[in-house]
């Protein structure tokens, strides 16, 4: 496994961190789309709901998570195969690339309701 023992402790860690804040925030999502309201997922309640600041907030903040975790998680996978390990470069840069326009295309929609 790439992990500790090819100096990736930080993204290592922040896998894990990154995963039990994806938990609660899944939780939290889950219930706020299923328990709260009759309408629940309908796009009225959806777009009424994310008039509040704080949980334009909480969306961003799942977002970010949720964009780390993925794409870290799969540039773990792929160096994990000696194919890519001469790469790492090329994926860190590709994947952080990936991410910022995934990650803006996020922020706009959260921002724009």
């Amino acid at each position: 496994m790439n992990g500790i023992k090819q100096g990736g402790m930080t993204a290592w860690l922040l896998q894990r961190i990154t995963g039990g804040i994806l938990t609660i925030l899944l939780v939290i999502h889950f219930y706020l789309m299923h328990y709260t309201g009759e309408e629940g997922i309908a796009y009225a309640a959806v777009k009424a709901r994310l008039v509040t600041p704080g949980l334009k907030i909480f969306y961003v903040l799942f977002l970010i998570t949720g964009l780390y975790h993925g794409l870290n998680g799969l540039k773990s996978v792929l160096i994990d195969f000696d194919f890519w390990k001469d790469k790492q470069a090329a994926l860190n840069f590709l994947f952080t690339v990936v991410g910022l326009i995934a990650l803006a295309f996020g922020i706009h929609t959260v921002y724009s309701i």
